[in-house]
């Protein structure tokens, strides 16, 4: 059951709807009740961040309890801790951990959140119980190999026109001539500080755009400040 669904960024909040109607048609719990089927399903979850990192928690939190709501759910959550780092040395380990720890009953479906699971998922598919439906969610389409999906992975994502955020900031605000983006230094983050660059290209000339991405948080404030003070000396925006 090969898919994509693909919405924009505006509607990624209905990643929850969609991810989870996706995922209850994976598992069979299309209808409410658990009274036909009352023997647990079990879906393994793998988290991008951790499970207190906002807004994928609220997503992955938003799914789990409608889909407990429907049936008899055991849900195996797992934290990609490394994805803050760029050092994956501990794919295989955690690989082979999933699979010892599933060997007696493999999950009825594995669901990733975030880029950076998704992203492991594909890279180790064919170890972890490739037979089983897969639903990769809140990621953005442009972070999932497409040409990798097997037959049982569907993709609910979503799209950013990133070039559209600062439109919109020019257009509010017209006389804007800088604009501070405070991202961090991650993989993931420095995926998007590349792609920003590259769509945002076309606004060269119209306005600057500065990035805090190796700067500490004092370091920032302090560099924000003394960039205010010039700006306020300038007259400009």
């Amino acid at each position: 059951m090969r898919s994509r669904m693909t919405l924009s960024f505006r509607s990624f909040s209905k990643l929850v709807v969609v991810g989870l109607a996706t995922a209850a048609i994976l598992i069979g719990t299309s209808t409410p009740g658990r009274a036909a089927d009352p023997e647990p399903k079990h879906v393994l979850m793998l988290h991008s961040f951790g499970l207190r990192f906002k807004p994928w928690t609220v997503y992955a939190e938003a799914i789990r309890s409608e889909i407990s709501r429907r049936r008899a759910v055991d849900f195996q959550d797992h934290s990609l801790v490394v994805a803050r780092l760029s050092d994956d040395k501990s794919d295989a380990p955690f690989v082979e951990y999933l699979r010892a720890l599933n060997a007696k009953q493999p999950p009825d479906l594995i669901m990733s959140i975030g880029a950076p699971a998704a992203n492991f998922v594909q890279r180790h598919r064919k170890d972890l119980f490739p037979n089983t439906p897969m639903v990769l969610t809140a990621v953005e389409q442009r972070r999932v190999a497409f040409d990798k999906l097997g037959e049982n992975d569907t993709v609910v994502g979503s799209t950013n026109t990133t070039i559209e955020f600062f439109e919109n900031i020019m257009r509010v605000l017209p006389l804007t001539t800088t604009i501070a983006v405070v991202i961090g230094a991650s993989p993931s983050e420095t995926y998007w500080l590349e792609e920003t660059r590259r769509r945002t290209a076309p606004l060269a000339g119209r306005v600057q755009i500065r990035y805090y991405n190796e700067l500490s948080f004092e370091e920032i404030q302090k560099d924000a400040a003394a960039f205010h003070r010039i700006v306020r000396s300038s007259g400009s925006c």
